[in-house]
């Protein structure tokens, strides 16, 4: 780790998940009671995230303005897929 920057999140600090099926929510719902703001970006329109949650992107994954918008939301991102 000698050349590595480590950054402790800070609470309300917004983590973005690529992904909202079963897991994604769990993990969402994980960082919620952390303290944390939570942005998912979820393709499928009917996925359970859409349902749940308050910001979400239901866009496809290649669309380069979502990325843009999911980029500029975040502070840190992960992914859900199995």
């Amino acid at each position: 780790m000698s050349n590595m920057i480590v950054k402790k999140l800070q609470r309300e600090s917004t983590v973005g998940i690529f992904g909202g099926g079963q897991l994604g929510c769990l993990l969402a719902n994980a960082a919620h009671k952390l303290g944390f703001k939570v942005v998912i970006w979820e393709h499928n329109p009917d996925a359970p995230a859409h349902k749940r949650f308050k910001h979400t992107i239901a866009r496809d994954y290649d669309d380069p303005e979502a990325l843009e918008e999911f980029c500029n939301l975040v502070d840190v991102a992960t992914t859900e897929f199995e």
